[in-house]
């Protein structure tokens, strides 16, 4: 049981240390090979709609 807390304890130091790195570190540029992302319209893409449950509200819309 020993053994195991340690390395717990070692795990969560590393963790730390790595969170405190890259809190530190500037803003990282990187190009994207597909250019810069825009948004084709104000408008919603899924918006409530309908009556019953379906006019409540538009929560986690994903498409897939």
């Amino acid at each position: 049981m020993r053994n195991r807390t340690s390395r717990q304890r070692r795990f969560c130091v590393a963790l730390l240390l790595m969170l405190a790195v890259a809190a530190t570190a500037g803003p990282v540029q990187t190009k994207l090979p597909f250019g810069a992302w825009s948004r084709a319209s104000k408008d919603p893409v899924i918006s409530p709609q309908g009556e019953g449950f379906e006019s409540a509200g538009t929560f986690n819309p994903s498409a897939v």
